[in-house]
């Protein structure tokens, strides 16, 4: 699976943005045609994003279009305008129970087929935004083998309990934490709501860094200048990498019938610690791969 540090959201209904967003350091683009795109410009946006897609492949990006939710008189019209061998998957908002991705993965399905696309090919992220959706997030992310990360929405997780989004965060880190968990127990990715505050870098940074205790693999951007900071963020520093490897070569010494664990500059090393550090190795090259690829698509296009 490549990495999904950074995913951009990019109004469907700007041309302009949609331009820009080519360029951009994100490993994956997100074409908004929801609440980012007034009701009267929605069928505009999908031309728009549509459009747009095949310059997105050519620059190297997955794409996941955040479509309209279930039950919208848009969403069928946008998946059938954005299904294409250009796009990776969707984004799909408001998600409350595994039917609803059952639902969604019967229309795609459907859709495919039609389109001359493997069937199974366009995958799905769940945006899980309120309460009846976080006491289900486990089942949600089990729901169909297209899904492939789950993502936690604050804002709208705050207004459906009630109450004001503080910048400490602390009245959603519950339910923040509980869908990192059901992610990590359901082998996907999760993703986490963006920072709002486009103006705070400082903020921005706690957040994210939060996010990567939490167990979160990537976030949502809504600004390109809050890219850098979630891709280093999310990938493993190089002193984490070399401290990875020394584990892995201490380990290594363990008489494992013996002993089962040995010490590392006076700390204990035990299996779980050693896989640990052969999961950062196996991110860190992931990322690496993901960065190179970045790298000669940009260079392809100067």
């Amino acid at each position: 699976m490549e990495p999904l540090r950074s995913l951009l959201f990019v109004p469907g209904n700007r041309e302009r943005f949609l331009e820009k967003a080519r360029s951009a350091p994100a490993d994956a683009l997100v074409p908004d045609l929801e609440s980012g795109v007034p009701e009267p410009q929605k069928a505009r946006a999908r031309q728009m994003v549509r459009d747009a897609l095949p310059a997105f492949a050519k620059a190297g990006k997955q794409v996941f279009v955040r479509v309209n939710q279930i039950g919208s008189a848009h969403l069928l019209a946008d998946l059938n305008s954005v299904l294409s061998e250009h796009l990776t998957g969707v984004v799909l908002p408001q998600i409350a129970s595994p039917d609803d991705i059952r639902h969604l993965d019967e229309m795609i399905s459907s859709l495919e087929g039609g389109k001359r696309l493997p069937v199974g090919r366009i995958r799905i992220i769940p945006f899980i935004e309120t309460a009846l959706g976080v006491e289900r997030a486990f089942e949600i992310a089990t729901a169909s083998s297209r899904v492939i990360a789950v993502a936690f929405g604050a804002e709208d997780f705050t207004a459906d309990m009630g109450v004001s989004r503080s910048a400490e965060g602390t009245e959603f880190l519950f339910a923040r934490n509980r869908v990192a968990v059901a992610a990590r127990a359901a082998h996907k990715l999760a993703i986490d709501s963006p920072y709002v505050d486009i103006s705070d870098a400082q903020g921005l940074e706690r957040d994210v860094r939060l996010a990567m205790r939490l167990g979160f693999k990537g976030k949502f951007a809504i600004h390109p200048d809050q890219l850098a900071v979630l891709n280093r963020v999310f990938s493993p520093s190089p002193e984490e990498v070399r401290e990875a490897k020394r584990i892995l070569a201490a380990f290594e010494r363990v008489d494992a019938e013996t002993y089962g664990t040995g010490s590392l500059d006076g700390k204990m090393i035990d299996t779980a610690i050693a896989l640990r550090a052969q999961k950062l190795l196996r991110d860190a090259e992931a990322v690496s791969r993901k960065d190179g690829l970045n790298a000669s698509s940009k260079a392809k296009r100067r």
